[in-house]
């Protein structure tokens, strides 16, 4: 978002960490923040986005299944609340 023709300053980043307990399987979490400057923004900006996602990875040659579940929340200044979303993706593919 820009204000008045001058990008918003942010700090934020994401964390990831994939465990392998088999060639099979791939366990894994992330999460990540994106945190404006409060100076920047407007009364009608967000304040701040979070996400967290957990994920599973099923391979059996051919065959490839992943299960991730994802929650986000944003925190809004006027009126001050935050919203939220879960999201639920499932993907099946080949790998060759």
């Amino acid at each position: 978002m820009v204000r008045d023709g001058v990008p918003v300053r942010t700090k934020g980043g994401w964390g990831q960490l994939n465990l392998r307990p088999s060639s099979q399987l791939e366990i894994g979490g992330g999460l990540g923040i994106d945190d404006p400057d409060d100076e920047d923004l407007t009364e009608m900006s967000r304040l701040r986005n979070v996400a967290a996602e957990a994920h599973l990875t099923w391979r059996r040659r051919p065959a490839v299944v992943g299960l991730e579940v994802r929650h986000i929340r944003t925190r809004s200044r006027a009126p001050l609340d935050d919203l939220t979303a879960t999201q639920v993706n499932v993907g099946m593919g080949f790998e060759f």
